[in-house]
């Protein structure tokens, strides 16, 4: 859990203290959990997870998948379910152009 964690703050280019001032905690309490000293509450667990879009099962190696999908109706689902086949229709530039934008868009969400 340490690996992922650090690395999805890394990526972030944040530091454990913005991390901690995020999520309502201490630094020490990040230090700790990348330490592998403790493991998080499941409240602190949630919340890093929410904070970066991800589930506690990829922080807990439960799955490889990084991000979750919080589906707000079922219109929602079959939106992405038609993106998904879009995408498959593009080349791997084009693709990865595509997330970098999603990137940029999420990492401007979180500095907001």
């Amino acid at each position: 859990m340490k690996i992922r964690i650090r690395d999805l703050r890394t990526s972030k280019k944040i530091t454990q203290t913005s991390l901690a001032l995020a999520i309502g905690c201490s630094q020490n309490v990040i230090s700790k959990i990348e330490l592998e000293y403790s493991v998080p509450d499941a409240d602190i667990l949630c919340k890093i997870a929410d904070y970066f879009h991800t589930s506690v099962d990829y922080l807990l190696y439960r799955t490889d998948q990084r991000y979750s999908l919080a589906p707000e109706s079922s219109s929602f689902n079959s939106r992405i379910t038609e993106y998904m086949f879009k995408l498959q229709s593009l080349t791997p530039k084009e693709i990865e152009s595509i997330f970098i934008i999603i990137d940029g868009l999420l990492d401007n969400e979180i500095k907001r």
